[in-house]
């Protein structure tokens, strides 16, 4: 009889008392005689905010970290979403904005989880991926990881190219001008011979025309150019001579201290000398030419006939030859007409002859005849160089002036004698 009632008890409870998980969104404290406790009790209840209930689940789970959970009743936690970082137990992901410096992808787990590396930076929050993280700009460096602005400038005699972690980058050392083949991950460099970085520089500069830059690491440049040579650009040494960044003064030209572009020798002057360092190397144009133009090597031409050019002639035709002189091709200066002749008129390469009855001596005025009367006892035939050239023959003598024929000269009368020129 005992055991037949034991048997039927079981056999009741089999049918009656059913023992089940608690439903998934809930919790189920022992005692409970519900899967789905609709009110918080002793006995369980919906999962809370912040939590998640699986199947089964006897207390709440906190949300673990890189996610959230607004609402009641979850039987899990949702992600937290790209931007944002969600720490455990979270409701909303809404308080907890990536920070700047930092990139926040889904599940994120906490603020600092994801910081932007050295060499970029992030001023903004809500960043979602590492492309929200910016590359260090050229002439500024980003020394740690994190950073929601650059550290500094690059230091001087260096220059930073790019998302450059350190002011004094070494990893490109071979920049040069014009160069734009920077290896694809280069940040930056020590300046090089012929260039100077000041503070803050994204790329070299090339020395300053008129200047070199020598040796390495130069924040400035280092000095003008020599006199006598001439720097364009880049030069590494104060007396370039590749013809590039500078060379020894050309001629025709003249360099001061730190010329960058050779100056030119002034109109009226030349120079076939190379390395002149001021003007007055510049020669005057040589006597008898003209130099017409600036910057020349040897003068322009001859000067005409009819004029003259004195030392350092800028232009032919300038000064006409004077009266009393003559001026052949190349003639420096007026050339007085010769004894016998004269000229009377300007801007002439030859002189005319002295009119018979008339002497034209070199030692006078040559810009005229008239005033050279031949004198009485000589006669003056054409060409006649001075007044006694041409005396009357013995036994004759003269009767008045501008004789130019000796059948003029009279015979001596009777009684007297005439010897000797003039009768």
């Amino acid at each position: 009889m005992e055991t037949f009632l034991s048997s039927l008890c079981l056999n009741v409870c089999f049918f009656f008392c059913f023992i089940g998980k608690c439903a998934p969104g809930f919790y189920c404290r022992r005692g409970s005689d519900t899967a789905t406790p609709s009110n918080v009790s002793a006995i369980g209840g919906p999962c809370p905010k912040g939590h998640f209930c699986e199947l089964g689940t006897a207390f709440p789970l906190g949300c673990r970290r890189g996610t959230y959970n607004p609402n009641e009743g979850e039987a899990a936690c949702f992600t937290c979403p790209a931007g944002y970082f969600c720490p455990e137990n979270s409701t909303d992901f809404n308080p907890y904005p990536c920070p700047m410096g930092h990139f926040c992808p889904n599940g994120t787990e906490y603020a600092t989880q994801y910081p932007c590396p050295r060499g970029h930076f992030n001023g903004a929050t809500k960043g979602v991926s590492l492309a929200n993280c910016a590359a260090c700009p050229g002439g500024e460096y980003c020394n740690a990881s994190g950073l929601s602005a650059p550290t500094g400038l690059c230091a001087p005699g260096y220059f930073c190219i790019n998302a450059a972690w350190t002011d004094r980058p070494l990893d490109y050392d071979n920049f040069t001008s014009g160069d734009c083949l920077c290896p694809a991950n280069s940040t930056g460099g020590e300046c090089q011979e012929g260039f100077f970085c000041p503070e803050g520089s994204h790329e070299p500069t090339p020395c300053t025309g008129g200047y070199f830059c020598e040796g390495k690491g130069k924040a400035t440049v280092t000095a003008q150019c020599d006199p006598g040579w001439f720097c364009t650009s880049g030069a590494q040494v104060s007396r370039p001579s590749d013809g590039i960044t500078g060379d020894i003064c050309p001629q025709g030209k003249y360099c001061p201290w730190g010329t960058k572009v050779p100056e030119l020798c002034p109109q009226g002057t030349f120079s076939n000398n190379t390395g002149n360092s001021h003007v007055t190397n510049c020669a005057n144009c040589t006597e008898g030419s003209y130099c017409e133009t600036r910057g020349l090597t040897k003068p322009t031409a001859l000067c005409s006939a009819k004029f003259y050019c004195p030392p350092g002639e800028r232009l032919d035709g300038q000064n006409s030859c004077t009266e009393g002189h003559f001026c052949e091709e190349g003639s420096p200066a007026p050339v007085k007409c010769p004894s016998g002749t004269y000229q009377d008129e300007i801007q002439q390469d030859s002189c005319k002859q002295c009119p018979a009855g008339y002497f034209c001596d070199s030692s006078n005025d040559l810009s005229e005849f008239s005033s050279y009367n031949c004198p009485n006892g000589f006669y003056c035939p054409n060409g006649t160089r001075y007044a006694t050239e041409f005396g009357c023959p013995n036994g004759t003598h003269g009767n008045g002036t501008n004789l130019f024929h000796p059948d003029q000269c009279v015979k001596c009368p009777p009684g007297r004698f005439c010897y000797g020129k003039g009768g």
